[in-house]
């Protein structure tokens, strides 16, 4: 339940950074649409890239783990372990980041 939880919320925290640098970008003044999608693209990709894969692997360092004082139990290589916890919820979130931005589209259609 725990890795269904966090698969959840890493997915809405992507949908959130879309949106507000989707909102930056039009505040930004660029000088054509193009320029501001390349702009809004990066900055997305940059944080999606961060909040999905990066903290996974950031959260198996022990001197992270010493540094905000919490202990994980997960073993220190990718064995059977860590695939039924961390790999559970990785997989959760980029099954979520395929779907989560066609559901609007979809719920429109009907």
């Amino acid at each position: 339940a725990t890795s269904y939880g966090a698969g959840f919320i890493v997915v809405f925290m992507n949908l959130f950074f879309t949106w507000l640098m989707d909102r930056a970008g039009k505040f930004e003044k660029h000088q054509s649409l193009d320029k501001m999608d390349e702009s809004n693209m990066v900055r997305v990709f940059l944080l999606k890239f961060v909040n999905t894969g990066c903290l996974v692997l950031l959260y198996g360092q022990k001197w992270l783990q010493n540094l905000v004082r919490v202990r994980f139990d997960d073993a220190s290589d990718f064995n059977v372990d860590w695939y039924a916890t961390g790999g559970t919820s990785l997989m959760i979130v980029m099954l979520m980041n395929i779907v989560a931005p066609h559901v609007g589209s979809f719920v429109a259609y009907f």
